[in-house]
């Protein structure tokens, strides 16, 4: 596969009137997920220990770090560095309202997060923006790094009952498949 070849990660605004997609320049390490469930406990008469009952679904979210560069993307001359990217970012995170100060409510904008085969549809929390050098003439960012944090979300209960029968049947036919022989050593 030759470098231009590689799949590259991805941000895109996919709802209101700002729809954009903003490619990464270079693609995240690694990133990392948590997700969970929320639990009510119950001490019961009798009982020695509490039962537990499900309560709500938990945060589910993805968090990777980007690296910007301004150099060879738009070339070092134009003295603006990688502002253009934070900028971008940037509006990841505002609502997509006419007026901001207006007092309307307003929506996060919705994203997808692709890497991968993994895409997470998400809002944006808030971006933590470090920038490592500057362009000595403007005090532009040059070389930044960027932790983002997407907040995953759904747009119908559907949506979400859709989900979880899916990762449901999986795990089902996870667990009538024979077991691997290093596995026997452990249960057995």
């Amino acid at each position: 596969m030759s470098n231009t070849d590689k799949v590259k990660g991805y941000l895109a605004r996919v709802e209101g009137s700002n729809v954009m997609m903003y490619e990464f320049q270079y693609n995240p390490m690694g990133y990392e997920l948590a997700f969970g469930a929320e639990w009510a406990y119950q001490q019961s008469p009798g009982h020695v220990l509490p039962t537990a009952q499900f309560s709500k679904v938990g945060p589910h979210t993805m968090q990777f770090t980007l690296q910007l560069e301004g150099m060879t993307r738009r070339g070092y001359n134009n003295n603006e560095g990688c502002q253009p990217d934070i900028e971008i970012l940037e509006t990841l995170t505002l609502p997509d309202v006419d007026d901001p100060t207006a007092g309307e409510f307003a929506s996060p904008p919705i994203v997808l997060v692709g890497l991968g085969p993994r895409v997470v549809r998400g809002v944006v929390e808030p971006v933590r923006v470090r920038v490592t050098q500057m362009v000595p003439k403007t005090l532009c960012p040059l070389y930044a790094e960027a932790e983002i944090t997407i907040h995953r979300v759904t747009k119908t209960l559907l949506d979400d009952l859709k989900a979880i029968s899916t990762l449901r049947a999986k795990v089902l036919g996870m667990l009538k498949q024979p077991a691997p022989a290093q596995a026997a050593l452990f249960l057995g």
